[in-house]
């Protein structure tokens, strides 16, 4: 073991009697401690609402959206031999949507209307955190259209119901020319439960060659929704796509798709870490006041130990040493704190929440490693960053002044 480790620890555990250096070296690693638990859980809670709200906001959204900036064919033709050649993509299709009027016969409701091709749907979307109610009707004459559990219940309609859908340009029509507004029947087919109050609001969708007939010509298709058989290639897939489009259209993922909510998320996250690493910062302070005095008291040993030899590059190392030895053992107790006090929510959830309200019954947790390692740092900075003033001071320490009274 090395000169400086050795002393280091000396000064920090072999004390002869508790005395007020010792309490505040006592105080600054439960600082540390409390810092670092309240870091890990705070942020294991941001992750588990994070996560929660990507599934509820993103389950009817694919993996990628390419959409165009101008409505021409050959963009959408070109797009399309991209996409047919491409073995990361699990399926895609093309998909166009417009604001609409859906009339049942007791409400009406003006909503989005998405066309996509229907039989991609289980495909296309996440379907195992989408609860689907599906008709056990076949061969009906006219289309099947598929409407959120809100939207159902604001028309007032169940399975197999008919409602009609009025397109938007014979609305125009009607108001300029007083023509005969045009408009389609469809029957419920579908109700999903997105668990996303948006979409099952102001959402319903229906087959790509109903949507392209009920709007004619003053609708064509707007770009491809895609989905991936691998999500770690999403990213990969993004930049070639851009690449080859050449700017004629825009490429999104899901997460771009909602970028206002995930950028104040994210913000919320940091402005959390940055708040509650000044409860480390505190604690590293009461370092910087332990580490100071034990300078004054160890002053004669410093003088000593230089009258043998020893460096002031070592007597830094010293108590550079014991600030790191704080910072070590008070962010180590605290990550068994932190995991302690997930474990307790995750298994028994001793923070229960209303379902009725929340849409789950206790509050969300998810611990990732990556917060070990970043909670870790801000913490052994902080301790080593207060204890560099003393160490420097210790090693500056003058030989004759330390021992001319002794």
């Amino acid at each position: 073991m090395k000169l400086e480790t050795f002393i280091s620890k000396r000064y920090f555990i072999s004390k002869h009697k508790i005395n007020f250096i010792t309490i505040i070296s006592i105080i600054s690693t439960l600082g540390i401690m409390i810092g670092v638990a309240s870091l890990i859980v705070v942020l294991s809670v941001f992750n588990g609402f994070g996560s929660l709200v990507e599934s509820f906001l993103t389950s009817l959204d694919p993996d990628l959206r390419i959409d165009f900036f101008q409505n021409n064919n050959e963009y959408v033709s070109a797009a399309d031999s991209l996409l047919k050649n491409n073995n990361d993509i699990k399926t895609y299709t093309p998909y166009l949507t417009s604001r609409v009027l859906i009339e049942s016969r007791y409400a009406q409701s003006v909503v989005n209307l998405k066309g996509i091709e229907s039989e991609k749907f289980s495909e296309l979307y996440d379907s195992s955190k989408i609860i689907f109610y599906k008709s056990d009707l076949n061969n009906i004459s006219i289309p099947g259209i598929y409407l959120g559990i809100i939207l159902a219940n604001d028309l007032q309609v169940n399975l197999d119901d008919t409602i009609n859908v009025f397109a938007p340009s014979s609305m125009n029509s009607f108001l300029n020319s007083f023509s005969p507004i045009k408009s389609r029947a469809f029957f419920v087919k579908g109700i999903f439960y997105s668990q996303n109050n948006q979409y099952d609001k102001n959402l319903s969708i229906i087959d790509l060659n109903s949507a392209l007939s009920l709007f004619g010509s003053s609708k064509p298709i707007q770009g491809f929704e895609i989905s991936l058989s691998e999500k770690d290639k999403i990213g990969k897939l993004k930049d070639e796509l851009e690449n080859n489009l050449n700017w004629k259209a825009e490429v999104l993922d899901k997460y771009e798709i909602h970028s206002e909510l995930f950028s104040v998320m994210k913000i919320e996250r940091w402005v959390a870490y940055l708040l509650l690493s000044l409860i480390i910062a505190v604690a590293s302070f009461n370092i910087l006041s332990s580490l100071l005095m034990t300078v004054l008291e160890k002053k004669r040993d410093i003088s000593i130990m230089k009258s043998f030899g020893v460096s002031e590059k070592s007597i830094l190392k010293i108590f550079l040493n014991e600030g790191a030895i704080i910072g070590i053992v008070g962010t180590i107790l605290g990550t068994i704190l932190g995991l302690v006090i997930c474990w307790l929510q995750i298994e028994y959830k001793i923070y229960p929440l209303d379902p009725t309200q929340y849409k789950i019954d206790s509050l969300p947790l998810e611990v990732r490693i990556i917060d070990f390692f970043t909670v870790a740092f801000a913490s052994m900075t902080l301790s080593i960053i207060s204890a560099s003033f003393p160490a420097s001071i210790a090693s500056k320490t003058n030989l004759i002044e330390g021992i001319k009274w002794e």
